[in-house]
């Protein structure tokens, strides 16, 4: 005899919002019990931006264009800051009846906006069933998408971030340094084309790596050790783990001569770029293992 069962209400696909690159970034994913609130916090992806564009979606496909759109709104008065510096807090908030509010508040000028979509758990089995067959179909090829809009923009950001620092703090390292920096950042421009089709991704991916490890060879000439925080790409942005790690690495300690100096704000400037940099190494390993497999399938097939 079965007694005191309870019909919980899941959420039949993924809930997200669109990313930088065009990537599908879930916020509550499939299955969760209804009701569910969740709040996941996203930074700018660009200096000075005073907005972002939220797109809410529904889906089970890695990029933004192939999954349903269900609202979009804009969050404005972002408080100007550098690229990577505003916290953002989106939260989704879903109820029994499939009523879905998106909310977005930005955590410095406490600028806030929201939107009430009343049609997310509309669709039917069938259609539902339809879509999960489609992300099982094109799996191969939606990694592959993906993969290639994340190296794309890991190699941009890393390079943003390396000529920054560079002219900020130029006059820290010797010529011959800087000089090396320069020649692996034309090597990763050099593959950032703009015709996807024609891009060597090996190419981009060894560039971005070689010059990913400099910099953290450069890091460890001037600290001695290499901060990290975990970061992952987020909402036309990136997204911010609510973890962070401490040191690690630690190297031995290469004298760079430079007069006595109050370093203490610049190497605050700089240890941000580091624990960037290294991030964009570790999930550059993982591109890398991907590209590795695809390449793997494709001899294996052909």
């Amino acid at each position: 005899e079965v007694r005191d069962i309870m019909l919980i209400d899941v959420t039949p696909l993924t809930l997200g919002v669109e990313t930088v690159g065009g990537v599908f970034t879930p916020v509550i994913k499939k299955g969760m019990a209804v009701p569910w609130k969740t709040t996941r916090n996203f930074t700018t992806s660009a200096d000075a931006q005073d907005e972002i564009e939220v797109v809410v979606l529904q889906g089970q496909r890695p990029m933004a264009k192939d999954n349903k759109r269900l609202g979009v709104f804009r969050l404005t008065n972002i408080m100007p800051a550098p690229l990577g510096i505003p916290q953002l807090e989106v939260s989704f908030e879903l109820d029994r009846e499939g009523i879905l509010k998106v909310s977005a508040k930005d955590l410095a000028s406490r600028a806030s906006q929201s939107i009430v979509i009343k049609d997310s758990l509309t669709l039917t089995d069938e259609e539902v069933e339809e879509i999960l067959e489609e992300a099982d179909q094109k799996f191969y090829e939606d990694e592959d998408a993906k993969f290639e809009a994340e190296l794309r923009f890991a190699a941009d950001f890393l390079l943003k971030h390396t000529e920054d620092n560079l002219v900020s703090e130029s006059f820290r390292y010797p010529k011959h340094v800087q000089d090396s920096i320069r020649e692996r950042m034309q090597a990763v421009e050099a593959h950032l084309i703009d015709d996807v089709d024609a891009t060597d991704w090996f190419g981009l991916q060894a560039a971005t790596d070689d010059l990913q490890f400099d910099l953290m060879k450069l890091s460890t000439m001037r600290w001695g050790k290499v901060t990290m925080i975990n970061r992952t790409v987020g909402p036309g942005a990136w997204f911010l783990n609510q973890s962070e790690g401490g040191s690690t690495g630690g190297g031995p300690i290469v004298e760079v001569k430079e007069e006595p100096y109050d370093d203490s704000e610049a190497q605050a400037k700089v240890e941000k770029v580091i624990r960037k940099t290294k991030d964009i190494g570790e999930k550059l390993s993982k591109l890398r293992e991907f590209l590795q497999k695809r390449e793997a399938k494709k001899a294996k097939t052909g």
